[in-house]
């Protein structure tokens, strides 16, 4: 009888790996594949008075090159779902977030428009021909600022900066009580570094739309394909099961890449 405790178990998928024989989004060649290139904010809050594609859209090779006003009532606005099970949630006001910025950008590499072209390289010269017309606002750079009173508002809309508020860990209620009877309470205030996972290999997809099946097929380099789905079937307002989405070997991703772009609650 084999037994696997204590034994140093070799990774099976090393050598292919290794040796030059993975396969990853970049390495998926569908024929006629186009290539997009997307323009991303310079600046962490801005108003967007205006995006002058006109130059862009005559370059060569160039295909389509769209903005925010073109995807209006085409593709939705991804809303971060609120966590679930033993979390007290006491306030949760999510923004919503466009697939591209219309009328304001809210943070450095927001997306702003995508420029479609034949060849990768023409689809990257093109976006250097877009014109943003910006007025930029004051950056908001520290959470204790954003969180306090007379703040710049990053979403007007929702009328603070606090996206979301929890009192109370897994302990709930008990908490309150246990702190009642403590002989002593220590308060002190830590300040976390931000988490900012840099994968050798960044995001990147393929999509192949077959209009006689109505079905879309998708290669990302994803962490998370089920969810991949679920976020792309409401951001297309589609049926999940017209879309199938396919992790080939992926170039790292440490929890980065476990949704589409920004992690959801």
């Amino acid at each position: 009888m084999t037994t696997y405790t204590g034994q140093p178990i070799k990774r099976f998928e090393d050598p292919r790996l290794v040796s030059g024989q993975g396969s990853y989004v970049d390495d998926i060649k569908l024929p006629g594949i186009l290539h997009a290139a997307i323009l991303r904010s310079p600046h962490a809050h801005a108003i967007i008075k205006g995006i002058d594609v006109s130059q862009a859209r005559q370059a060569p090779g160039v295909v389509a090159v769209i903005t925010g006003d073109d995807l209006e009532g085409v593709v939705g606005d991804l809303a971060p779902r609120a966590m679930s099970g033993e979390w007290q949630i006491d306030e949760f006001k999510p923004p919503m977030q466009p697939a591209l910025a219309k009328g304001k950008a809210r943070y450095v590499g927001q997306p702003l428009a995508v420029a479609v072209a034949e060849e990768a390289s023409q689809a990257r010269d093109a976006l250097d021909l877009i014109q943003v017309d910006y007025e930029q606002l004051a950056p908001v750079m520290h959470p204790r600022e954003a969180a306090s009173d007379g703040s710049a508002l990053i979403h007007e809309e929702l009328g603070t900066n606090v996206a979301l508020r929890i009192h109370h860990d897994r302990q709930g209620d008990d908490l309150d009580a246990a702190f009642s009877r403590a002989d002593r309470i220590v308060r002190q205030s830590y300040e976390v570094q931000r988490l900012a996972p840099v994968p050798m290999e960044t995001r990147g997809l393929v999509a192949n739309y077959q209009p006689v099946e109505d079905f879309l097929t998708i290669w990302a380099s994803t962490q998370g394909p089920h969810t991949v789905r679920r976020q792309m079937s409401r951001l297309l307002d589609r049926p999940e099961d017209s879309i199938r989405v396919v992790a080939p070997d992926v170039g790292g991703g440490f929890g980065e890449k476990a949704a589409c772009s920004r992690r959801t609650w």
